[in-house]
Protein backbone atom coordinates (compact mmCIF):
# COMPACT_ATOMS: atom_id res chain seq x y z
CA UNK A 1 0.00 0.00 0.00
CA UNK A 2 2.92 2.39 1.06
CA UNK A 3 4.71 1.74 -2.20
CA UNK A 4 2.01 2.21 -4.31
CA UNK A 5 1.31 6.09 -2.85
CA UNK A 6 4.66 6.60 -2.65
CA UNK A 7 4.55 5.80 -7.01
CA UNK A 8 1.48 7.72 -7.44
CA UNK A 9 3.10 10.35 -5.68
CA UNK A 10 6.10 10.55 -7.76
CA UNK A 11 4.34 9.87 -11.22
CA UNK A 12 2.12 13.36 -9.92
CA UNK A 13 5.36 15.14 -9.46
CA UNK A 14 7.07 14.00 -12.66
CA UNK A 15 3.99 15.28 -14.61
CA UNK A 16 3.41 18.42 -12.48
CA UNK A 17 7.17 19.44 -13.62
CA UNK A 18 7.19 18.79 -17.46
CA UNK A 19 5.31 15.80 -18.50
CA UNK A 20 3.60 18.08 -21.18
CA UNK A 21 6.18 18.29 -23.01
CA UNK A 22 6.00 16.02 -26.31
CA UNK A 23 9.58 17.67 -27.74
CA UNK A 24 11.85 19.63 -26.77
CA UNK A 25 13.43 23.04 -28.85
CA UNK A 26 16.63 23.42 -28.50
CA UNK A 27 17.51 27.49 -28.14
CA UNK A 28 21.34 28.55 -28.58
CA UNK A 29 22.18 31.46 -26.82
CA UNK A 30 25.07 33.72 -27.75
CA UNK A 31 26.67 34.66 -24.10
CA UNK A 32 29.00 37.39 -23.91
CA UNK A 33 30.67 38.13 -20.35
CA UNK A 34 31.21 41.42 -20.38
CA UNK A 35 31.59 42.04 -17.17
CA UNK A 36 34.35 39.05 -16.04
CA UNK A 37 32.03 37.03 -13.93
CA UNK A 38 33.88 34.27 -12.52
CA UNK A 39 33.68 30.47 -14.03
CA UNK A 40 32.04 29.01 -10.93
CA UNK A 41 29.38 31.80 -10.83
CA UNK A 42 28.40 31.69 -14.55
CA UNK A 43 27.85 27.80 -14.44
CA UNK A 44 26.03 27.60 -12.03
CA UNK A 45 23.52 30.62 -13.26
CA UNK A 46 23.84 29.18 -16.54
CA UNK A 47 22.39 25.89 -15.41
CA UNK A 48 19.86 27.26 -13.06
CA UNK A 49 18.41 29.66 -16.28
CA UNK A 50 18.55 26.12 -18.49
CA UNK A 51 16.59 24.29 -15.78
CA UNK A 52 13.75 27.12 -15.73
CA UNK A 53 13.54 27.12 -19.34
CA UNK A 54 13.72 23.15 -19.50
CA UNK A 55 10.09 23.62 -17.61
CA UNK A 56 9.00 25.05 -20.63
CA UNK A 57 10.04 22.64 -22.78
CA UNK A 58 12.77 24.69 -24.33
CA UNK A 59 16.45 23.28 -24.33
CA UNK A 60 19.15 26.04 -23.85
CA UNK A 61 22.78 25.68 -25.85
CA UNK A 62 24.76 28.32 -24.18
CA UNK A 63 27.52 29.35 -26.98
CA UNK A 64 29.95 31.31 -25.37
CA UNK A 65 31.24 34.70 -27.29
CA UNK A 66 34.27 36.82 -26.66
CA UNK A 67 33.58 40.47 -26.43
CA UNK A 68 34.45 42.53 -30.05
CA UNK A 69 37.08 44.64 -29.26
CA UNK A 70 40.08 46.21 -30.67
CA UNK A 71 41.82 42.68 -30.24
CA UNK A 72 39.21 40.65 -30.91
CA UNK A 73 37.42 42.03 -34.12
CA UNK A 74 36.22 38.18 -34.43
CA UNK A 75 32.56 37.82 -34.38
CA UNK A 76 30.98 35.46 -32.22
CA UNK A 77 29.80 32.22 -34.63
CA UNK A 78 26.58 30.69 -33.77
CA UNK A 79 23.10 30.01 -35.23
CA UNK A 80 21.22 32.69 -37.38
CA UNK A 81 18.36 32.13 -35.07
CA UNK A 82 20.49 32.48 -31.57
CA UNK A 83 19.65 34.74 -28.72
CA UNK A 84 22.27 37.29 -27.83
CA UNK A 85 22.60 37.63 -24.40
CA UNK A 86 25.05 40.20 -22.38
CA UNK A 87 26.24 39.74 -18.70
CA UNK A 88 26.87 43.95 -18.14
CA UNK A 89 28.56 45.50 -15.18
CA UNK A 90 25.84 47.76 -14.83
CA UNK A 91 23.43 50.18 -16.69
CA UNK A 92 24.52 51.91 -19.36
CA UNK A 93 22.67 54.72 -18.75
CA UNK A 94 20.20 56.20 -15.62
CA UNK A 95 17.25 55.48 -17.59
CA UNK A 96 16.38 52.09 -15.80
CA UNK A 97 14.42 51.71 -12.56
CA UNK A 98 16.34 51.24 -9.46
CA UNK A 99 14.79 47.91 -9.10
CA UNK A 100 15.92 46.83 -13.12
CA UNK A 101 18.24 44.02 -12.91
CA UNK A 102 18.41 43.48 -17.06
CA UNK A 103 16.79 44.30 -20.13
CA UNK A 104 15.47 42.63 -23.35
CA UNK A 105 15.00 43.98 -26.65
CA UNK A 106 12.58 41.48 -29.02
CA UNK A 107 13.22 42.03 -32.79
CA UNK A 108 15.98 44.43 -32.70
CA UNK A 109 17.03 45.15 -36.08
CA UNK A 110 20.19 42.62 -35.59
CA UNK A 111 18.34 39.90 -33.92
CA UNK A 112 17.11 39.01 -30.41
CA UNK A 113 18.71 40.53 -27.55
CA UNK A 114 18.97 40.89 -23.60
CA UNK A 115 21.35 41.76 -20.63
CA UNK A 116 21.51 41.53 -17.10
CA UNK A 117 23.35 44.11 -14.86
CA UNK A 118 25.62 42.42 -12.47
CA UNK A 119 25.89 44.75 -10.23
CA UNK A 120 22.31 45.09 -9.74
CA UNK A 121 22.31 41.35 -9.30
CA UNK A 122 24.66 41.88 -6.17
CA UNK A 123 23.34 44.42 -4.73
CA UNK A 124 19.61 42.30 -4.48
CA UNK A 125 21.46 39.27 -3.83
CA UNK A 126 23.63 41.29 -0.69
CA UNK A 127 20.19 43.22 0.23
CA UNK A 128 18.72 39.54 0.71
CA UNK A 129 21.87 38.05 2.26
CA UNK A 130 20.34 34.12 3.30
CA UNK A 131 17.58 34.24 0.83
CA UNK A 132 19.01 33.94 -2.33
CA UNK A 133 22.55 33.85 -3.48
CA UNK A 134 24.72 35.79 -6.42
CA UNK A 135 24.56 32.29 -8.60
CA UNK A 136 21.01 31.52 -8.64
CA UNK A 137 19.44 35.44 -8.69
CA UNK A 138 21.61 35.63 -11.94
CA UNK A 139 20.80 32.59 -13.76
CA UNK A 140 16.91 33.81 -12.55
CA UNK A 141 17.50 37.47 -14.23
CA UNK A 142 19.20 35.62 -17.58
CA UNK A 143 15.78 33.41 -17.71
CA UNK A 144 13.80 36.25 -17.05
CA UNK A 145 15.16 37.97 -19.75
CA UNK A 146 14.87 35.31 -22.29
CA UNK A 147 11.47 34.93 -21.55
CA UNK A 148 10.91 38.40 -22.58
CA UNK A 149 12.45 37.88 -26.18
CA UNK A 150 10.39 34.29 -26.04
CA UNK A 151 7.06 35.85 -25.02
CA UNK A 152 8.20 39.12 -27.76
CA UNK A 153 7.09 41.52 -25.20
CA UNK A 154 8.52 43.93 -22.45
CA UNK A 155 5.65 44.16 -20.55
CA UNK A 156 5.17 41.97 -17.11
CA UNK A 157 2.80 39.76 -15.22
CA UNK A 158 1.11 40.03 -12.07
CA UNK A 159 2.79 36.73 -10.34
CA UNK A 160 6.14 34.03 -11.48
CA UNK A 161 8.70 34.48 -12.78
CA UNK A 162 8.06 37.21 -15.45
CA UNK A 163 7.06 40.15 -12.67
CA UNK A 164 8.61 43.36 -12.78
CA UNK A 165 10.55 43.47 -9.41
CA UNK A 166 11.51 40.56 -7.52
CA UNK A 167 9.68 40.64 -3.82
CA UNK A 168 11.16 39.24 -1.03
CA UNK A 169 8.43 36.64 -1.18
CA UNK A 170 9.37 35.94 -4.48
CA UNK A 171 13.59 35.66 -3.88
CA UNK A 172 12.76 33.39 -1.14
CA UNK A 173 10.36 31.22 -3.52
CA UNK A 174 13.29 31.32 -6.09
CA UNK A 175 16.11 30.24 -3.84
CA UNK A 176 13.45 27.21 -3.13
CA UNK A 177 13.28 26.73 -7.01
CA UNK A 178 9.42 27.57 -6.71
CA UNK A 179 9.24 31.11 -8.93
CA UNK A 180 8.80 29.82 -12.01
CA UNK A 181 6.79 30.54 -15.45
CA UNK A 182 3.04 30.43 -15.44
CA UNK A 183 1.54 27.57 -17.31
CA UNK A 184 0.35 29.86 -20.34
CA UNK A 185 3.59 31.75 -19.81
CA UNK A 186 5.21 28.31 -20.72
CA UNK A 187 3.25 27.33 -23.39
CA UNK A 188 3.91 30.42 -24.96
CA UNK A 189 7.51 30.49 -24.78
CA UNK A 190 7.45 26.73 -26.50
CA UNK A 191 4.88 27.55 -28.86
CA UNK A 192 7.28 30.97 -29.93
CA UNK A 193 10.74 28.89 -29.39
CA UNK A 194 9.33 26.77 -31.94
CA UNK A 195 8.41 29.81 -34.53
CA UNK A 196 11.99 30.72 -33.43
CA UNK A 197 14.14 27.48 -34.82
CA UNK A 198 12.19 27.75 -38.34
Amino acid sequence: MTRSIALVLLFALRTAHGAACTAREPLPIKLFNDAGVGDDVLHRAKEEAAWLLKSTCVDLTWVPCLVVSRSNLTPCQAPVRAIEMHILSSPATNDFSEDAMGIAMPHLASGDHAGVFLSRVRQTAARNAGIIDVCDLLGYVMAHEIGHVLLHSTTHSSEGLMRAEFRPADLKKAGQRQLKFTPEQAQAIHRNALAHGR
